[in-house]
């Protein structure tokens, strides 16, 4: 009996898995996320920023708030180029925190309570991973955060863990700014005022008082006063984001106190936690998963690599859409020259355009670029990705547009350019194009050394870059386009006759043909008619017939994707 009851004593109480167990096993859907579900939203990341091995970089992230996190997330975002890397560096990231939050709950009491921290926090985390402007400095700015607490929570001596903290304040500062040094502070402050009573209070608040003065009495005095107090938090969160990123801040040191209520059953226990994580993540995620973000940057990927069928996939399978997929999408369809064929396949009105106007957006000035190194146009081309870079700084893309396209234009600047790309460390050594390898548009590239766009309609500075290169189809298809869409049949007309080459017995295609059919009944010229195909001929008649017994419903099911339509029926 005394043997079994020895036994019994040693023997270790039962326990649920560890929650690190629930923590590895989400890992692998968080990682199956990105790869599946997310890989543009990766390469966005590698595209946003830039990485190069230089003094001059280094010295411009040196003394600054975050500067070292911000640093090695540049470093860290070169890896993102493959989709598979970027993956596994998201869910590192992932993991790392859920076990830095695991040991901080683990200095409380209670297996429970360390699965309740690990697995909110982290699913949380993961949440703000999928925000667009939660970079890997972010992610480190936030390890770091975390490795702070816990490593303040391991010390004993009450003495010297205040005078290590004091130490390692602008060490902190430099590693993850200003913003979190004061989630950092009020951490330390709350885990004192709850751990130990009275001189200790009175320390911890005057520690709590500390997180709001001392990042000013640091920017003022020593470091960077033209810098971002609050750096690396996220310049413009969106209002559920905003509430994980608070609830991610203090959940940690209040999973440290001592005093929750106690959960007897750990079963009940196991059920509440995976409840409060199911719900945090469920009201978090959708306000910074976003699908159709993450297509726009697929297309925008296809655009850039000339991968046309692959962005008119993607655009076809969009149930939303904006200015700027209307535009790749245009973009691809000129391309493959089918843009006067399905020109009317999604509803236009009379506002909108083929072109984008410039401003300082750098998205906007990225995708326009695209559309004039397509038509020829190297000069503004250049110009409009410079501009760019005005926004958010400089980036991968750009650098990588600027050496190649100035390449092509013959500039010297392109030297620049190159030198900075072969200190990065999958960009380098990249074959330079020489001005015969720039895209055969029909244009006479040495007729457009100073010819920039600006000042005038963009159809009237296209037909300046149409006379240097009358066989450049692309750009003639896009102005006849522009004028269907807004209605101008008289200029279609005239620049129909003076570019198109138009052949007696040439197919056209379909936005045109419909197009001499309405200038045929407008000018009662029947010779137009003859440029038509028999079926159009037949649909228009059949058309018109609809529209004068104002059958709008009929004309909707079967000619909403006719230029007649878009003349009657958009404003």
């Amino acid at each position: 009996m005394k043997a079994y009851n020895r036994s019994r004593r040693h023997r270790r109480p039962a326990h649920f898995p560890s929650a690190q167990v629930f923590v590895y096993a989400i890992s692998i859907a968080v990682f199956l996320f990105w790869i599946l579900l997310y890989p543009y939203h990766l390469g966005k990341i590698e595209q946003s920023n830039w990485f190069v091995f230089d003094a001059l970089y280094f010295d411009s992230f040196f003394l600054k708030p975050g500067g070292i996190s911000a640093y090695l997330g540049s470093f860290v975002s070169q890896f993102y180029i493959n989709v598979f890397a970027g993956a596994f560096l998201q869910t590192l990231f992932f993991v790392l925190v859920a076990r830095l939050v695991h040991k901080i709950v683990a200095l409380s009491e209670g297996d429970m309570r360390r699965l309740c921290g690990s697995l909110l926090s982290s699913l949380l985390f993961f949440a703000l991973q999928c925000e667009q402007a939660f970079t890997p400095a972010y992610s480190l700015a936030f390890i770091f955060y975390f490795t702070g607490i816990y490593i303040y929570g391991l010390i004993h001596n009450r003495a010297f863990r205040f005078f290590a903290f004091a130490l390692l304040i602008p060490v902190f500062y430099l590693l993850i700014g200003g913003g979190l040094l004061c989630g950092l502070y009020s951490a330390i402050a709350l885990y004192e005022i709850i751990r130990r009573r009275g001189t200790a209070s009175l320390l911890s608040l005057i520690l709590l008082a500390g997180a709001i003065y001392t990042p000013h009495l640091w920017k003022g005095l020593y470091l960077t006063p033209d810098s971002d107090l609050y750096s690396l938090l996220p310049h413009y969160p969106s209002g559920r984001s905003t509430g994980a990123f608070a609830l991610m801040l203090s959940l940690p040191f209040i999973l440290v106190m001592r005093h929750l209520i106690p959960l007897k059953s750990q079963a009940f226990s196991l059920c509440v936690n995976l409840v409060a994580a199911a719900a945090g993540l469920i009201y978090f995620f959708p306000s910074s998963y976003n699908a159709f973000r993450e297509q726009k940057f697929g297309m925008y990927s296809a655009i850039r690599e000339a991968q046309w069928d692959r962005a008119i996939s993607i655009r076809t399978k969009l149930k939303q859409s904006d200015e700027l997929t209307d535009y790749m999408y245009d973009l691809a369809l000129a391309a493959k020259g089918e843009l006067p064929e399905k020109l009317f396949d999604y509803p236009r009105d009379k506002k909108h355009s083929l072109f984008l106007q410039r401003n300082l957006e750098q998205d906007r000035m990225l995708y326009g670029s695209e559309f004039y190194y397509r038509v020829g146009l190297l000069n503004e081309a250049i110009h409009w990705i410079a501009e760019a870079s005005a926004e958010s700084g400089m980036n991968i893309v750009i650098m990588n547009r600027l050496a190649r396209w100035n390449a092509e234009a013959g500039y010297k600047v392109a030297d620049k350019y190159y030198s900075l790309l072969d200190c990065t460390l999958f960009y380098k050594g990249l074959d330079r194009p020489s001005e015969e390898k720039a895209p055969d548009n029909g244009t006479d590239t040495s007729m457009l050394k100073d010819f920039f766009i600006g000042g005038r309609e963009t159809v009237s500075d296209l037909a300046r870059h149409l006379d240097n290169s009358p066989s450049n189809r692309i750009t003639l298809d896009y102005m006849l386009c522009e004028l269907l869409i807004k209605k101008d049949f008289q200029r279609f007309s005239k620049l129909f006759e003076i570019c198109y080459g138009y052949k007696d017995g040439d197919s056209l295609p379909r936005a045109y043909s419909e197009a001499f059919m309405i200038l045929a009944a407008l000018t009662q010229d029947t010779g137009l008619i003859n440029r038509v195909s028999p079926e159009v001929r037949r649909a228009y008649s059949e058309y018109m017939q609809l529209y004068q017994s104002k059958s709008t419903r009929q004309i909707k099911d079967k000619y909403s994707k006719s230029l007649w339509y878009h003349v009657h029926f958009t404003k």
